[in-house]
């Protein structure tokens, strides 16, 4: 396999619109919400003027009809429910609050984030390299959210791509995902499309727990135990992931 050589355009794709603030409730969940104005704050204090070069901003919330190519219109339908937003979310309070309001101040940032996603995967066709500094729902399956992510991104992206014929139906992908959290969700969404390889690298001994459907269609399974050092984290990335992409090529 050749060794990737990104642009040097490389996109970063960000919204203020992306962090999450609701009147504090925010802070009883463990996921920092506000992170992705952080991290833009810091690439601001590292690249200054510069980053504008790189920045594309995002136009708008993904739409129902494209969340209807990876979600059933029961589930989204579902969505104004405090109650199951509140369990979605994992956090309970949420569920006395008007379901607009929860629309509002966490759905609509999601909304953001997975168009920001798409944005970025259709920058990154074009550069060779594009990164949203939120997203990642790897939880969502079609039919149910949990652990914190609502909208399955990772699957749109693919599906809307293909829609728009930047994919061929034929293409493969590869997902990799190094999230300490298994992709259950994601596993689910491509469970009879090999035509998506799954690279999972997770801690086997923390939610969501194991489901002997989707981990059955990880292609590149890799459980750690709790406690794994990050230079052993490293070595083992370092081994893997050249010989699952390896291993595409080889399968084409």
């Amino acid at each position: 396999m050749q060794p990737f050589k990104p642009s040097s355009e490389v996109k970063i794709v960000y919204s203020p619109r992306y962090n999450i603030s609701f009147f504090g409730i925010e802070q009883f969940h463990p996921f920092d919400s506000k992170k992705y104005g952080r991290t833009w704050n810091v690439l601001q204090q590292q690249f200054g003027s510069k980053l504008s070069n790189h920045h594309l901003t995002v136009d708008r919330p993904v739409s129902n009809e494209e969340l209807l190519l990876v979600h059933t219109p029961e589930y989204l339908a579902s969505l104004r429910s405090p109650a199951l937003l509140a369990r979605i979310l994992e956090l309970p309070p949420l569920r006395f609050l008007p379901g607009w309001m929860s629309a509002w101040r966490v759905l609509r940032p999601m909304r953001w984030a997975t168009r920001g996603s798409v944005i970025a995967a259709k920058a990154a066709l074009k550069t060779g390299a594009a990164i949203n500094l939120s997203g990642g729902y790897h939880h969502a399956k079609p039919n149910q959210g949990e652990g914190f992510c609502v909208f399955s991104d990772a699957a749109l992206i693919v599906h809307q791509l293909r829609k728009e014929k930047l994919l061929k139906l034929d293409d493969a992908v590869a997902y990799v995902d190094l999230d300490a959290h298994h992709g259950n969700g994601v596993c689910h969404q491509f469970l009879a499309d090999k035509r998506v390889s799954i690279f999972d690298m997770y801690n086997e001994d923390v939610y969501p727990g194991k489901e002997f459907e989707q981990h059955q269609r990880i292609d590149w399974n890799i459980p750690l135990p709790v406690g794994c050092p990050g230079a052993e984290y490293l070595a083992i990335l370092r081994e893997n992931l050249p010989r699952f992409l390896d291993s595409l090529d080889k399968s084409r």
